[in-house]
């Protein structure tokens, strides 16, 4: 593992993707140097830069921009997208850098703080988003990494304090085993990244293990009827946190939602879709078993605005717009 006492720049290789800026931003506001390249300059790579980061755009200025960086005192951060063939990663490689994967660096943070990861073959973002949403709502000083840019903080990445990290965990490439875990949750598990798993078995096999990363096993919270530990929490009786009846009303769910101290009545949620308001009911789940107080759940859930580019809401100002109309973007 990387001595970070030697460490004194850090150089993302791939560094306006999603997780590696918010990754970046987070070491951009402490002791180190950041530097990046990336193929494309993007709103993302602007802010870094903005907030001192240098960031170049073409394999061959990364490649002079990593030369003029001394290899004892520089970690070069990657991730799988990124092909060997880089020049970038081969001169790094060849040159004896350190050199850590993106989930393997995140892994490190997660060691030293209390963690609250979200894991699924679909759902983590917009899970992981609601979770630090409410935590924020509640005043809990934390720190985010999202896989998104949420619409409420205009950002994939919250900083204002320590008390607690959330993260996705992601299982591409079993980055998810570098995680540290307090508390976990898991949306989904479809057969997916069959290329690294082969089949839904093998797949399965990898969030077990995953799961056992936890230390107090009842930490662990899963969508009812996925085949893996964890306690369920969704529409049937047998779920300690169950959706008990909902409603749809004005474009918003409305729904009463048990929990092991009582039921929190009249929660309203405007992002459509039964498997969203699962993912709202797993984000509750975790939150309130870190210690959030059930006040805060409903004025969180009915002011999440949800991520872009997810069943974001695109009108034109005008009060003659049939809001029927409107056009709504999706992805899952």
């Amino acid at each position: 593992m990387v001595n970070f006492r030697n460490i004194e720049n850090l150089y993302f290789l791939g560094i306006g993707g999603i997780g590696m800026s918010a990754l970046a931003r987070y070491y951009a506001g402490g002791k180190y140097k950041v530097y990046g390249y990336d193929s494309t300059r993007t709103q993302l790579t602007q802010e870094l830069e903005q907030e001192g980061a240098q960031v170049v755009y073409h394999e061959e200025a990364g490649l002079s921009l990593l030369q003029s960086l001394g290899k004892t005192n520089t970690l070069v951060v990657f991730t799988p997208a990124v092909a060997k063939t880089n020049i970038v990663f081969s001169y790094a490689e060849a040159n004896q850098f350190p050199i850590l994967k993106r989930a393997q660096l995140l892994g490190e943070i997660t060691k030293n703080h209390f963690t609250l990861a979200v894991a699924g073959t679909h759902g983590k973002t917009t899970t992981t988003s609601i979770l630090a949403h409410i935590l924020k709502v509640a005043e809990v000083r934390l720190t985010a990494f999202l896989g998104g840019i949420t619409e409420n903080y205009h950002t994939n990445y919250l900083s204002d304090g320590n008390e607690a990290v959330v993260v996705e965990a992601d299982e591409f490439d079993r980055s998810f085993m570098h995680l540290s875990p307090s508390i976990a949750g898991i949306t989904s598990l479809d057969a997916d990244h069959l290329d690294i798993y082969k089949n839904k078995a093998s797949l399965e096999v990898s969030y077990r293990a995953f799961i056992s990363k936890i230390e107090q096993p009842e930490n662990c919270f899963k969508i009812e009827g996925l085949a893996i530990p964890g306690q369920p929490v969704g529409f049937s009786a047998t779920c300690a946190y169950q959706i008990l009846q909902y409603t749809v009303r004005e474009g918003k769910y409305v729904f009463d939602f048990k929990t092991p101290n009582g039921v929190l009545r009249e929660l309203e949620f405007a992002l459509p879709g039964r498997h969203n308001l699962l993912n709202a009911a797993l984000a509750m789940a975790m939150a309130l078993h870190f210690g959030v107080a059930p006040k805060h759940m409903a004025p969180a859930l009915r002011s999440f605005k949800g991520i872009k580019r997810r069943f974001s809401i695109h009108c034109p100002k005008t009060p003659r717009v049939n809001r029927g109309l409107c056009a709504s973007s999706s992805r899952n």
